[in-house]
């Protein structure tokens, strides 16, 4: 990878973090206060919707004013911001609220084989795609790859969780 295309990654990256960020509204928190069952899996669904509002929106914004945001940012890439940005951030978003959620309940040494897990599938996917010369769009096809495995890996512990705990879900 050329130092241009890193830092076009780490642009990315530090882009759909911040997207994260905004689109959470700290609304993750309530995991953690959550006094019961119900309580804890209405929180969690209140954080999904709302990461789910905001990622589409900005995707729909980014499609409209691509080219702003391109000049704006002085990205080296024109094209692809709307659906790679709000997609990776939905997808580490929710990772990210899953590990909390694991985290809370205790499961660390899931958490531990998971973060290994990605970590190698990570290291694994950037090389190969480095190796076949995708170049920038290699390290951010690698990115989401992984976080949707990842994704995956910390819904299946969950799924088990919560799966007859769905009733308790309130308007």
């Amino acid at each position: 990878y050329t130092p241009v295309e890193l830092g076009q990654y780490e642009f990315f990256k530090t882009t759909s973090l911040l997207l994260v960020v905004i689109g959470f509204l700290n609304y993750d928190v309530t995991v953690y206060t959550a006094k019961n069952s119900s309580e804890r899996i209405n929180s969690i669904l209140l954080t999904a919707l709302v990461l789910t509002s905001i990622c589409l929106a900005s995707s729909v914004l980014l499609f409209l004013f691509n080219d702003y945001f391109v000049k704006f940012s002085g990205s080296e890439i024109k094209e692809g911001w709307f659906w790679t940005l709000p997609l990776y951030a939905f997808f580490s978003a929710l990772t990210n609220l899953m590990m909390v959620i694991l985290n809370q309940s205790g499961s660390f040494k899931q958490l531990s084989i998971i973060k290994i897990l990605v970590s190698v599938l990570v290291a694994f996917t950037q090389v190969f795609f480095g190796w076949l010369g995708m170049g920038y769009w290699g390290l951010v096809y690698s990115t989401m790859a992984v976080q949707f495995i990842a994704f995956i890996s910390y819904y299946i512990p969950l799924h088990k969780e919560f799966k007859n705990g769905i009733k308790f879900c309130t308007l």
